[in-house]
């Protein structure tokens, strides 16, 4: 993961969409599944820790014991908030891909409405699904 934000950008093309607004649709699917990636990661570290604790726990005994299950109890509680948030933010990234399409989409099919052609509007755009958050063919492109 040497690439940084800006690299990330360069590569990623843009589409502009009407009134100047550019949206990373490669971009954003990339950094769901990113994201996906990492709360996986995450949620393997935290269960080899709570493994390991629960060893632990099983001998230790007194102050210093309950202290430990203390602090295991909240680093297994935030690790799932952080593993949740993770794949929330994910998802959010999805739909963003794919509420920019459907804003694309229509205001394509608007233009082509004005310049006579007459066409169905486009259907929604489903949110691709994690892991792999991959768009078919028929979500990436609409033309009229």
């Amino acid at each position: 993961m040497a690439e940084s934000n800006t690299e990330l950008h360069a590569v990623a093309p843009t589409v502009e969409l009407p009134v100047g607004i550019h949206f990373d649709f490669d971009g954003a699917l990339e950094l769901a599944r990113r994201l996906i990636d990492l709360a996986q990661v995450w949620g393997a570290a935290l269960d080899r820790r709570r493994v390991a604790a629960e060893a632990a726990l099983a001998t230790w005994t007194g102050p210093v014991g309950s202290d430990f299950g203390v602090r295991v109890a909240s680093e297994t509680h935030d690790g799932r908030v952080v593993c949740r948030a993770l794949r929330d933010e994910a998802h959010r990234w999805a739909q963003a891909w794919a509420e920019a399409l459907d804003d694309g989409n229509h205001h394509r099919w608007l233009a082509a409405r004005a310049n006579g052609w007459e066409t169905a509007h486009p259907l929604p755009v489903p949110v691709p699904r994690p892991p792999s958050y991959e768009a078919s063919e028929v979500q990436a492109r609409w033309q009229p």
